[in-house]
């Protein structure tokens, strides 16, 4: 039987997601109030009830002042994370844009522009 890759994706997220609250010592109750939810939301998100909408991860790396990929990948999977050119990433990225609302892809454009000095 083959792995759904998207349940493994969530569960990697449920667990960096805890990691790094954690290490900076916030509980899930006042980081859920802090981001403007009730009580149990980010334990909601840790127990994998459910994924934030892309703002709302927007607003969780925020807050924890952490990188996407810090919420996706483990350290060793950060250490053996491929360098790809820019013009490879265009072909694969463009074709996923198409798929995107006009909201989305200025989501994506501002994420990227953030990465820059």
């Amino acid at each position: 039987m083959k792995k759904n890759p998207v349940a493994l994706q969530t569960q990697d997220f449920a667990l960096q997601l805890a990691k790094l609250r954690e290490a900076r010592e916030i509980s899930a109750c006042a980081m859920s109030y802090d981001l403007g939810h009730n009580r149990s939301y980010i334990n909601g998100i840790e127990l994998q009830k459910y994924l934030p909408s892309f703002t709302e991860f927007i607003e969780i790396c925020n807050y924890l002042n952490a990188t996407p990929n810090d919420l996706f990948l483990s350290a060793s999977d950060s250490a053996s994370l491929q360098v790809i050119s820019p013009s490879k990433l265009l072909t694969v990225l463009l074709p996923l844009c198409d798929e995107l609302t006009p909201r989305q892809v200025s989501y994506l454009y501002y994420l990227l522009r953030d990465f820059l000095p």
